[in-house]
This record gives structure tokens, C-alpha cells and sequence, in this order.
């Protein structure tokens, strides 16, 4: 497997609030999370810390419990579903609890998306408007769905894509870790192909790039000298970001890129 994440404070912002974070645990399964926090002061990047944080602990202690003898983790999708919801309603009780025990903290929040990769199925999990896509051959298809008010308005009707990308509310979301005592979130199973590739990042970066150029975007390198794929995607996450700061980078931009390729266990 392959993987770079990145984050930047984009070309208006004076703090910034993004996180990712990831691991790999055992021998076939792969971890990462992108966050986006909102909040005053340093309230945004308190919750997307604090969430990044207890998720990925969360996930990783829960799976090195049921390891087989050659560490490899065994997980069906029920199992999956449940330990990433519950990892999620960990980490909303953690950031809710936080922001009472300073008046700086109070409502701060973030969005959350997820992937847990085990072997050639991805498990995805999002609260928010942060985005999971999965990325193969000439598509790009996005595989979260936004909890956003304009999103909403898509879904009845009311908006059409196009003019939701430049709707006045586009930042207003109806669900976030840590600002409720209760989330539910979303999840998701991708099972991959021969070689996919699974993008998580904010709406710093899907605010200002269009999907068509983030898919040509990750697609633009040959990836097929193995000794230069990891470099690969590296640059892909710093084109996706200069693309983002080119077009105003009025937010901060988080792109974590997973490359993956069909076999019977990670590289």
C-alpha cells in the first residue's frame, strides 16, 4: 500500500484546523481519518485533534484484541460498521465533554471521515461535509454523502449540484462531531478492484477543485515504475492542494490519498 496525507492553511485562513491522522495495524489493515474542526480560537483544531486522536486509538486497540497468530485482523462488515460507529460516538463524546471544561471550547466541533482498509474491502465512515472518493480506471465517484444544508437541498429538489457548489450556505452543516451529546454517522463498504485509489479530504479542497480535476488530478502519473508509486502520491497531494490554494484557498485544505492494489495481503 500507498498513502500520503497533507494539510495547509490555505492562502486566507490564520490557524489551521484540519487533522489527519492514520495507522497501520497488523499485517493486512490500513487506518486513516481526515477532520476538519470549527470552532473559535483554537477550538477547531482542539475537536479535529481530539478526534483524529481518540478514533484511530479506538480502532487499533479494538482490532489487536481479535488478531490472528500472524497478526492479521479479522473483521466481517457487521463487525467493521459497528466499531467504526462506535469509534465515532467515542470520539463525539470526548469533544462534547472537552468543550465544557473551558469557555474558549464552547461548541467547537468537526467533521469526520474515515477509512479502515482490511485486505481489498474499505470500510468508510463520515459525520459532515469532509468527503471519501473512490478513485479507478476514468471515474471518480464519490462515495460519502454530505450532511451539509445545501447538500439537503439537493436531495429535495430545491438546488441542482452546480448551483450548490456556489450556494451562500455551502458551509453550513446539520451534523458534526462533538457539538450534540448524540451522532449518528454514515458508513460505507468499497470493495476495491485491482488498483483503486480512496481520497479523503475537506471541503477546503472540494470547495475550490472540481471533481473532474481532482480525478485527473490523482490519475495524472504513470504509477507504473513501483520504485517511484510512493513519491506518486505524494505529489498527487501536493498538486490537489496548490490546485486548491490557485483557485482563492479561502479554507484549509486536507488531502489524504490511499493507493491500493489487489492482493492477498498489503505490501
Amino acid at each position: 500500500m500507498y498513502f500520503s496525507g497533507k494539510t495547509n492553511v490555505g492562502m486566507k485562513r490564520q490557524v489551521n484546523q484540519d487533522r489527519f491522522a492514520w495507522q497501520r495495524i497488523g499485517a493486512n489493515a490500513f487506518l486513516f481519518v481526515v477532520c476538519d474542526g470549527m470552532g473559535g480560537a483554537n477550538a477547531g483544531h482542539v475537536a479535529s485533534s481530539l478526534a483524529c486522536k481518540t478514533f484511530t486509538e479506538n480502532i487499533k486497540t479494538e482490532l489487536e484484541k481479535d488478531m490472528s497468530e500472524d497478526e492479521k485482523c479479522i473483521l466481517t462488515p457487521e463487525k467493521a460498521e459497528v466499531l467504526l460507529i462506535k469509534s465515532v460516538q467515542l470520539a463525539n463524546q470526548i469533544v462534547y465533554s472537552e468543550s465544557f471544561k473551558d469557555s474558549e471550547l464552547t461548541g467547537m466541533g468537526t467533521t469526520l471521515v474515515g477509512a479502515l482498509v482490511v485486505d481489498d474491502t474499505a470500510y468508510i465512515v463520515n459525520v459532515g461535509d469532509s468527503r471519501g472518493y473512490l478513485i479507478f480506471g476514468d471515474i471518480i465517484d464519490r462515495i460519502t454523502h454530505d450532511h451539509s444544508y445545501v447538500q439537503f437541498l439537493v436531495d429535495i429538489g430545491q438546488l441542482s449540484e452546480e448551483e450548490a457548489r456556489s450556494n451562500a450556505n455551502k458551509n453550513i452543516i446539520m451534523k458534526a462531531v462533538g457539538i450534540s451529546e448524540v451522532v449518528e454517522p454514515d458508513t460505507f463498504r468499497v470493495e476495491f478492484g485491482a488498483r483503486a485509489f480512496l481520497l479523503l479530504c475537506s471541503d477546503g479542497l472540494t470547495n475550490f477543485v472540481e471533481e473532474e480535476v481532482i480525478k485527473q488530478t490523482v490519475l495524472s502519473f504513470d504509477y507504473d515504475e513501483k520504485i517511484s508509486l510512493q513519491e506518486d502520491v505524494e505529489r498527487v497531494c501536493d498538486q490537489l492542494i496548490a490546485l486548491a490554494n490557485e483557485n482563492g484557498g479561502a479554507d484549509n485544505i486536507t488531502a489524504a490519498l490511499y493507493l491500493h492494489e489487489k492482493s492477498d495481503a498489503l505490501s
